[in-house]
């Protein structure tokens, strides 16, 4: 679905279709966003491994790559010139394990996915000595704000999501605080079946992984 039919069809479940609006397009239009990345955040349904910022180009000698601030979680980094997956851990695990990780070089091995508000990074351990391409898998934000601007483009997340999407809009349509608008038992049976919807679609993924984990043989069988 575009934006616009989206925002057209919530505005006729609201019994909002008679101007002055008591939500507006824009609002409607924020409320979707905002949704979009919840959905995208919490229940990881935007996988990427083709696009651009799935591509980071190494450097010799460097460590450290900044990589963009839509990625959510990786699921898989590995180098064009290698053959295995690198694998994730954290400082803590590093310290312990990996001798001198912050020195070392040579061919990557780990990686360190550092996140906080302002900047995400990527560090390779040991520190790479030839250049070459990190390609990730990654599970992300939309690479576009979704507004009025933008109103005849189709949601980047899957389609078997977007109807979903009206319950996370009416639960904040409802929480805006104005006397024709504001409604917290409505606000609460949306907000209840948001959730819901979430913890399904995560149940769902867990379920798929556990599927796929238990049908791979193990090492040596084969």
């Amino acid at each position: 679905m575009t934006i616009n039919e989206i925002i057209t069809f919530a505005r006729g479940q609201l019994d909002d279709t008679i101007e002055p609006y008591r939500w507006s397009d824009d609002e409607l239009a924020l409320y979707l966003n905002n949704t979009v990345n919840e959905l995208c955040r919490e229940s990881r349904v935007l996988k990427d491994a083709t696009s651009a910022i799935t591509q980071i180009p190494v450097v010799a000698d460097t460590q450290s790559y900044v990589i963009d601030k839509s990625i959510v979680s990786i699921v898989r980094v590995r180098l064009t010139l290698g053959i295995k997956n690198l694998i994730g851990i954290d400082e803590s695990v590093a310290d312990d394990f990996v001798t001198n990780w912050e020195t070392s070089t040579g061919t990557p091995r780990y990686y360190i996915h550092d996140s906080d508000i302002s900047q995400q990074s990527i560090k390779l351990i040991p520190t790479p000595i030839v250049d070459d391409t990190l390609n990730l898998v990654v599970y992300r934000l939309p690479l576009t704000i979704v507004s009025m601007a933008v109103a005849a483009d189709e949601l980047e997340i899957p389609a078997e999501y977007h109807g979903k999407l009206f319950v996370g809009m009416y639960k904040q349509a409802y929480d805006k605080h104005d006397s024709d608008t504001y409604d917290p038992r409505m606000r609460d049976r949306y907000f209840l079946e948001w959730e819901a919807i979430k913890d399904k679609i995560n149940r769902q993924r867990m379920n798929e992984y556990t599927t796929r984990r238990r049908i791979v043989p193990h090492f040596g069988a084969i």
